[in-house]
C-alpha cells in the first residue's frame, strides 16, 4: 500500500511522525512524508534522520536560503497575514481558513495531491485540507493522527487542581462558551469540516480521543500512544543493573549563558526536562522556584529551542533565587538520540499543567521518553499524566498543577533516598520495556492502516465534498 503522511513540520521536530513512517515502511508499506523545509538547522537534522530511512521526504522548501527561497518566505508571510488577518475575518468558507492558518497551505496541498496513494494521514489540523484533497483526487482514504487536541489548545478553566473524575463534556461546553481568537475559529472549523471524512481517526490520548469524538460527534478514535522504540542503554545506564552505591556522578562543569565556567567539588544529581520549545506555560518557572527549595541540592537541564527572550527571564529567575549556575540550557537534538540523551540524568520532569484544555488531557512523550532511558519520573497530576502514571506507579512521583511546594516535596523525597531513586529508576525501565514502547503501539497502528475501512464515520460517506461544509 502507498502511503503519503502530510504534516507541517521538519521531521526531525517531529518524532511522532518519524516512527510512524517507520513502523509502516517495516510493514512492507510505500511510505513518503509532505512536509515543509523552513529553518536550515533544522534541515541539517532532517538529513542526519534520512540517512538511515527506507521511506522518502518531498518538502516545501522556504528557509530564507538564496534569492528564491527568501522570496517565497517572504512571499508565504504576506499570504498569510492576507487571509489569518483580512479575508477569514469575512468568512472562514471558500479555502480562506486553509490559507489562514497554514502559511503553505497551497504549496503543501499542490505537493500531496501529486503523490498518488491509497492513504493520506495529515498530521496537525492545518495540514487537514492538504491530506483530504489529495485522498479526494485519487479516490483514496483519508485518515487524521491527533497528538494534541488541537482546538483545545487556547483556553481552559485555570484551576490548581482538576479531581480524577472530571466531566471532560462539560469542560468542553464551558470553553465553546468563551470568547475565541481568530486561530481558535480557524481550527475549529478546519476540525468540523474535515474529521467526519476521516476513514480513520488515531489519537495520543484516551483524553484526546474522547474530546474529538465528544466535540464532533464521532467515534472514538483509536489510542496510539507516544511512546518510542525500546532502546539498548549503555551499560553504565542499565537501571536494572544499578546499586544503591552504584548512583554516581562526576564532578560536574555548568556553562552559563554568559559563556563562564564553574568548577563543584562534589556531585550532584540531574533533572531533566525537554521539549521542541523551551517556552512560558510548560511549568518552567515552577522549576526554577522549586529548585532554591531543595534540601539536597541538584542541577536542572532543559532541552529545546529557546524562544526569544524566555531562557533570558529564566536564568534571571535563577540568579535572583540563589541558584543560577543550576539551570543549565541545551540544545534540540535529533529525535534518534533523545533516549541516549535523557539516559544522563536521574529525574525526568513531565510539568503539564491547566493553561490550556489539550494540556490537561494529553500525554506528552516526555513521560515515555523517561521510562525508555530508565529516570525516575515526577508528573503533574494532569487527567491525562494520571492515568500513565497509574499504570506504572513505581515509576515515579506525582506532584499538583502549578504548586511549587508540592514539586520541591516530590524532588526532596527523591534525593534523599538513593534507594527510592535507584527503585523508582529500574520500574520505570522495566514499565517501558513491558508496556510503553513503540513495538506495542505500533502493532495497533499497523493492523489499523492494514484494515480496510469503509467509512470513520458511517454518518458522513468519504467522498462528500467538504467545500461546503
Amino acid at each position: 500500500m502507498n502511503v503519503c503522511i502530510v504534516t507541517s513540520k521538519h521531521v526531525s521536530y517531529n518524532p511522532r511522525v518519524v516512527k510512524e513512517a517507520d513502523a509502516l515502511s517495516s510493514a512492507g508499506h510505500d511510505v513518503t512524508v509532505v512536509t515543509v523545509c523552513n529553518n536550515c538547522a533544522q534541515a541539517a537534522l532532517d538529513e542526519g534522520i534520512m540517512a538511515t530511512r527506507s521511506w522518502r521526504l518531498l518538502t516545501v522548501n522556504y528557509r530564507k536560503q538564496g534569492f528564491l527561497e527568501t522570496f517565497r518566505w517572504l512571499w508565504f508571510g504576506i499570504r498569510q497575514r492576507l487571509f489569518s488577518d483580512y479575508f477569514t475575518g469575512i468568512t472562514l468558507g471558500f479555502g480562506l481558513a486553509e490559507r489562514g492558518q497554514g502559511r503553505e497551505y497551497p504549496e503543501l496541498r499542490r505537493l500531496a495531491c501529486s503523490l498518488k496513494a491509497d492513504l493520506y494521514i495529515a498530521h496537525h489540523a492545518e495540514c487537514l485540507g492538504a491530506a483530504y484533497a489529495a485522498a479526494r483526487k485519487h479516490d483514496a482514504r483519508f485518515a487524521f493522527d491527533a497528538e494534541d487536541f488541537h482546538s483545545g489548545m487556547f483556553a481552559a478553566p485555570i484551576t490548581e487542581y482538576v479531581p480524577a473524575e472530571f466531566d471532560l463534556r462539560k469542560l468542553l461546553e464551558e470553553s465553546d462558551h468563551r470568547p475565541k481568537g481568530a486561530e481558535q475559529r480557524r481550527i475549529e472549523y478546519l476540525e468540523r469540516k474535515y474529521l467526519p471524512h476521516c476513514d480513520h481517526m488515531t489519537a495520543a490520548s484516551d483524553g484526546i480521543g474522547e474530546a474529538y469524538s465528544l466535540k464532533y460527534d464521532l467515534p472514538c478514535p483509536t489510542t496510539i500512544l507516544n511512546v518510542f522504540p525500546l532502546e539498548k542503554l549503555p551499560k553504565h545506564d542499565k537501571v536494572a543493573n544499578q546499586a544503591q552505591d552504584s548512583i554516581h556522578h562526576s564532578p560536574f562543569t555548568i556553562h552559563s549563558l554568559q559563556g563562564s565556567i564553574h568548577h563543584s567539588p562534589f556531585t550532584i544529581h540531574k533533572l531533566y526536562w525537554y521539549s521542541q520549545v523551551i517556552g512560558p506555560g510548560r511549568g518552567l518557572e515552577e522549576a526554577v522556584q522549586a529548585l532554591a527549595l531543595l534540601v539536597t541540592p541538584c542541577e536542572l537541564h532543559l532541552r529545546g529551542m529557546p524562544l526569544p527572550g524566555f531562557v533570558e527571564q529564566l536564568t534571571a529567575l535563577a540568579v535572583s533565587l540563589g541558584v543560577g549556575e543550576r539551570l543549565i540550557i541545551h540544545p534540540p537534538c535529533p529525535p534518534d538520540d533523545l533516549i541516549a540523551e535523557a539516559a544522563r540524568y536521574d529525574v525526568g520532569l513531565a510539568l503539564e499543567n491547566s493553561v490550556e484544555l489539550n494540556r490537561l488531557i494529553c500525554v506528552t512523550n516526555k513521560i515515555f521518553t523517561y521510562m525508555n532511558a530508565g529516570l525516575a519520573i515526577i508528573a503533574t497530576d494532569t487527567p491525562g499524566q494520571r492515568g500513565i502514571m497509574a499504570q506504572a506507579p513505581d515509576a515515579g512521583l506525582s506532584c499538583r498543577m502549578n504548586d511549587v511546594e508540592s514539586l520541591a516535596m516530590a524532588v526532596n523525597r527523591l534525593l534523599e533516598s538513593p534507594e527510592l531513586l535507584t527503585s523508582f529508576r529500574k520500574e520505570s525501565r522495566r514499565a517501558a520495556e513491558e508496556r510503553f514502547n513503540w513495538r506495542v503501539e505500533s502493532d495497533t497502528l499497523v493492523r489499523l492502516v492494514g484494515t480496510n475501512h469503509k467509512s470513520f464515520n458511517a454518518k458522513t460517506p468519504r467522498h462528500r465534498d467538504a467545500k461546503n461544509v
